[in-house]
């Protein structure tokens, strides 16, 4: 499944220069027409969108359907797991906590999270990085990193459909189911629950909810005369933070500039080459986001493990994970280790499964109100508790 987010590009030039207005942007057909011929080359079975233009939304829908076999058609209100655009709505978190001075973009997360230290000198994954981006909006601004950005940008933007919890996902009267390809078909998968993942990738939202993001955006952090988020911060959240190499920098020592901005958000250009690959009826206009669920991991089924070992080692030495499926169902997740490597790969797994039992916690903390007790409360619970158990004397 996908969501396409559009925003039309400011034109460059002795144009724009000389003041001239800038084209019109695609009719409404034509853009339907154009994410429809996407949705069908993708082999994707369902797509929103909504494209905005200065501070309107002046397109959004859907086409293609919820899950491949059932008949309920998505729309620009249908909810789908958006993953990875979790991080820029963690960022704008903090950028917000930054402008009430209450952290600083450079601060040591150490400073708020005492006990945080890396195993490796080098850094980690960008995922283990907004999750624990996340516990430091939660350590700064005493809310739940969950709470925090419903209060503070889901509400006011007006993201009704918007939510970081995955029952909410699954209440949802319509929902896009994620698909794998298993022998060349593509078919629906379980919704997996993104609540471990925490500020990285735990929310799920509508292409109508998003626009009101992307007005955000274009508003430097402005909706509905309301300054959510500073102009400044907003800027910052779009500089390049993170470097990478590809195979020949690496084996020549080199790093080289990012491709797209880093950890502080995702707004690409006009310039970038998915942009100008789109053709003309795309010509102006910005792709900023998009998620294919299918495509997101690579799947092996129980006779590849038989027939074709050494394609399947082969294989995720390339996509790092897959998942293996048997009657085309998932059943497991095969991530490759060496001898090196199997412990610490294991720790990591147990360490999702303590944080995701963990987040179940808060979740029914939450439900039951108990996230609002102080600590003097919890103590006194305690004592209480403590008395019961205690026979009277005498």
């Amino acid at each position: 499944m996908a969501v396409a987010l559009c925003v039309p590009a400011v034109p460059g030039g002795s144009r724009a220069a000389a003041g001239e207005l800038p084209p019109a942007p695609p009719s409404a057909p034509d853009l339907a027409r154009v994410f429809e011929e996407a949705r069908t080359a993708a082999r994707i079975p369902g797509l929103a969108w909504a494209v905005v233009r200065d501070d309107a939304v002046v397109s959004q829908g859907g086409s293609g359907v919820e899950a491949v076999g059932g008949a309920e058609k998505v729309d620009e209100g249908t909810v789908f797991a958006v993953a990875s655009l979790t991080k820029a709505f963690t960022s704008a978190a903090v950028a917000i906590l930054v402008d009430e001075g209450r952290l600083s973009w450079d601060d040591p997360v150490v400073r708020h999270l005492p006990g945080f230290k890396l195993r490796s000198a080098t850094g980690t994954s960008p995922n283990h990085m907004y999750l624990v981006a996340g516990e430091l909006v939660a350590a700064v601004s005493g809310r739940t990193w969950d709470d925090f950005v419903r209060e503070r940008l889901f509400v006011p933007l007006g993201m009704s459909g918007t939510s970081t919890m995955h029952d909410a996902l699954l209440r949802s009267e319509r929902h896009a189911r994620p698909h794998g390809v298993t022998n060349g078909r593509v078919a629906p998968l379980p919704i997996e629950n993104n609540e471990i993942y925490g500020g990285a990738a735990a929310m799920s939202s509508t292409a109508s909810d998003l626009a009101a993001w992307i007005r955000l955006q274009l508003g430097a952090g402005r909706v509905g005369g309301r300054q959510l988020v500073s102009e400044t911060s907003i800027l910052e959240m779009r500089r390049p933070q993170s470097l990478w190499a590809d195979a020949p920098a690496r084996e020549a020592g080199r790093l080289r500039p990012p491709r797209q901005p880093g950890l502080r958000g995702s707004v690409p250009s006009a310039q970038h080459p998915q942009v100008r690959a789109a053709g003309p009826a795309l010509a102006r206009v910005t792709i900023v986001t998009r998620y294919c669920y299918h495509t997101a991991m690579k799947t092996v089924t129980i006779r590849d493990l038989r027939t074709r070992p050494r394609q399947v080692r082969d294989a995720l030495r390339r996509e790092r994970e897959a998942v293996l499926t048997a009657n085309g169902r998932p059943v497991a997740v095969l991530i490759p280790v060496d001898a090196g490597s199997v412990e610490e790969t294991l720790e990591t797994v147990r360490r999702a499964r303590g944080l995701e039992a963990l987040r179940a916690i808060r979740r029914e903390s939450r439900e039951r109100g108990l996230h609002r007790l102080s600590t003097s409360d919890i103590d006194a619970i305690i004592a209480r508790a403590r008395r019961a158990r205690t026979p009277p004397r005498g």
